[in-house]
């Protein structure tokens, strides 16, 4: 039996599409509850799309573990409308916090996925590192990195070093820079934008440069040192990657039935546990952590009129 297609309109009962949304909201106190769910922030919402705030060991997608994932919160985002549930757009690896995107119905779905192939969607994300002790690591505090990046047979992604063997799937480009560091600690802010989306594309390219990221046992660190771990506890197993801001381009129609373009920029609040160690480092002042602790935040630049919406 052919999956049955979902709704393109409204049902009548529902609300209107509206680029409102309560920051910070959660879902239902009684599905969340009855599920034993904790609660997951969301971040936007309106009739089309949908960002939370993924915290830390969330799953992007079901797999063989019992790993709690996005899936399991799926049905209780569906309250809204009265839609059926939304579907993630992308993921987040386990260990990354921060906006994660899902798509309310299949034209949304297609216009996003096709400005992620397309790399228009605009994604920043902040990391603290550590500077290795390297000889080469980069000596630079910003730049465009384009190591390119393969996936080996033990699906470890590595920097392929002779680039003579490199093919078209293997390109990658993360713009970064330092925002900070701090010598005692041995801890840098990062601020980092993807402008392609290979996997652990950051935490590759950051172990690249000579500054992987905190608790990245795989490309980075192993050992973090004693001022850090007395910090925090959990340093040892949290990678500290944030996907603090996604932008993204939504249809709107006018009341004079044009399609108007805008961004939607979402950004996720940056999660408590960094607290401690960005006021150790002295980081707190700095113009991208500026923000009400556990508030998202939402920026909508309105676009031209491009044109006519059937």
């Amino acid at each position: 039996m052919p999956p049955r297609a979902l709704p393109r309109t409204l049902p009548k009962s529902a609300p209107s599409p509206s680029p409102t949304f309560k920051p910070g909201r959660s879902y239902p106190e009684q599905q969340r509850a009855a599920a034993h769910l904790p609660k997951l922030p969301i971040l936007y919402d309106d009739a089309a799309v949908v960002a939370v705030d993924k915290p830390y060991g969330l799953v992007s997608q079901a797999g063989k573990t019992d790993a709690l994932s996005i899936e399991d919160y799926l049905p209780g985002l569906n309250t809204s409308y009265g839609l059926p549930p939304p579907h993630p757009l992308h993921r987040l690896d386990r260990s990354t916090t921060g906006v994660l995107l899902l798509s309310r119905n299949p034209s949304a779905a297609s216009t996003l996925s096709r400005q992620f192939r397309q790399h228009t969607i605009q994604k920043t994300y902040l990391a603290l590192a550590q500077r290795s002790a390297s000889p080469r690591r980069t000596q630079d505090t910003e730049g465009l990195c384009r190591a390119p990046l393969r996936v080996g047979a033990e699906g470890r992604v590595r920097v392929l070093e002779d680039k003579k063997d490199k093919g078209e799937s293997d390109v990658a480009e993360t713009e970064w820079k330092e925002l900070g560091h701090h010598p005692e600690l041995n801890l840098s802010l990062l601020l980092l934008r993807p402008k392609t989306g290979r996997k652990h594309q950051l935490r590759a390219h950051c172990a690249h440069l000579g500054l992987p990221i905190l608790g990245d046992r795989l490309h980075g660190i192993a050992a973090l040192t004693p001022a850090l771990r007395a910090l925090h506890k959990k340093s040892d197993k949290q990678i500290f990657l944030h996907a603090r801001e996604l932008a993204f381009q939504r249809w709107e129609k006018t009341p004079q039935g044009k399609a108007k373009m805008r961004w939607i920029s979402v950004k996720a609040p940056i999660p408590k546990a960094w607290r401690p160690l960005l006021e150790r480092a002295g980081f707190m002042g700095f113009e991208e952590l500026q923000e009400d602790w556990g508030s998202a935040e939402t920026k909508v630049v309105e676009g031209e009129v491009v044109g006519e919406l059937d």
